[in-house]
């Protein structure tokens, strides 16, 4: 694994994992099961709904 920032570059040669400390993923049992598209629509009107939050408070309303 390489990761780039600005002008530090890391570079693994090994990824361990404790197997110990793993934690059991558990199944949601709320919420809905929604298309890619249906997904992209969403994260698109958040993403202009935060910017549109910031511009006003960064223009002092």
């Amino acid at each position: 694994m390489e990761v780039n920032y600005a002008n530090t570059q890391l570079l693994c040669t090994k990824l361990t994992f404790n197997k110990e400390d793993s934690k059991i993923i558990k199944i949601p049992k709320r919420g809905e099961i929604i298309s890619q598209l249906k997904y992209d629509k969403i994260k698109e009107s958040k993403l202009i709904e935060f910017q549109n939050m910031f511009n006003n408070k960064s223009n002092g309303n």
